[in-house]
């Protein structure tokens, strides 16, 4: 990745990605674990990968993807549509998870004085449920943080990762 592509993303975002973010990508590219994949599924695709890191444009579609994909008749209590909807809108999808619908997201309003953000875990089948305080159990101070969180995920599920039909 490039700063330019990185900018790019940045300026569509009306945002700054996070440095521990630039870092990773500009010297070790985007990380994934490679799942077994069905025929035909091309391995190059981000949404194939489980736990893989996005580039900047995918950041850019997925997180838009992200905010637009509500809709009043997920929620049994409308009320929540609201809340859901602020704390999307200061989210920024920025890793896949173990299964479709998860993943990790920047929390843009908790940026620190370098720029680094709190990372959070989101769950699309959980998202009625969601919540980003200060007080949840899945928001992490870090990148580091959320990193190592993932990786105790797919140690805790090792044997079933691999036992996944081809």
């Amino acid at each position: 990745m490039t700063r330019a592509d990185i900018e790019k993303a940045e300026t569509q975002l009306k945002v700054r990605l996070p440095p521990s973010y630039v870092e990773l990508v500009t010297t070790l590219g985007a990380p994934a674990v490679l799942p077994r994949l069905p025929p035909g599924a091309d391995p190059k695709r981000a949404e194939n990968l489980d736990f893989t890191v996005l580039l900047p444009r995918e950041i850019v579609k997925w997180t838009k993807e992200l905010r637009r994909s509500l809709d009043p008749d997920m929620f049994e209590e409308p009320e929540s549509l609201e809340r859901v909807r602020k704390q999307l809108a200061n989210a920024i999808f920025f890793q896949f998870g173990l299964d479709a619908g998860e993943g990790f997201v920047f929390l843009v309003d908790t940026a620190d004085a370098s720029g680094d953000m709190k990372v959070a875990d989101y769950s699309h089948e959980y998202i009625e449920e969601l919540d980003w305080g200060p007080e949840s159990a899945v928001v992490f101070a870090s990148l580091a943080a959320a990193t190592a969180n993932a990786a105790t995920q797919i140690e805790d599920s090792w044997d079933e990762y691999c036992d996944r039909p081809a």
